[in-house]
C-alpha cells in the first residue's frame, strides 16, 4: 500500500464510520466508480466483516457462558428435587400404603 493509499485509509479511520458508511454507499464522499471509491468500498468491507467477527464472538462467547450456566441451574434442580423426595419420604409411603389400601377396597 502507497502513502497516498495509507493518508487515505488514516483519513476515512478519523471520521466516525456510521458517517463513512453512509458517505461511501450514496457515493457522496467519493464518485462512484473512482478509485477513491473503490478503495473506501474496499475499506468499508473489510471494517464491516472486522465488526461481524466481533459480533458472531461475543455471541458466541455468550452463548457458552449460558450454557454453563443452565448446566448448573440443572443440577440445582435435580439435588432439589432428591431433598424434597428425602424430605416428603413418610408421606410418599402414606400416599402409597393409601392408594394400595384405595384399589384394594376397588378390587374386592
Amino acid at each position: 500500500m502507497n502513502e497516498t493509499n495509507k493518508k487515505f485509509i488514516a483519513d476515512l479511520e478519523a471520521m466516525p464510520f456510521s458517517e463513512v458508511r453512509k458517505s461511501i454507499k450514496n457515493g457522496t464522499l467519493y464518485k462512484i466508480g473512482s478509485p477513491n471509491h473503490t478503495l473506501a468500498l474496499s475499506w468499508l468491507e473489510g471494517k464491516e466483516a472486522e465488526l461481524r467477527d466481533e459480533r458472531e464472538s461475543e455471541t458466541l462467547f455468550i452463548s457458552k457462558s449460558m450454557r454453563r450456566e443452565v448446566r448448573k441451574d440443572r443440577i440445582i434442580a435435580i439435588v432439589a428435587i432428591i431433598i424434597a423426595a428425602i424430605a416428603a419420604r413418610e408421606e410418599i409411603i402414606w400416599f402409597i400404603s393409601w392408594l394400595i389400601a384405595w384399589f384394594s377396597r376397588k378390587l374386592s
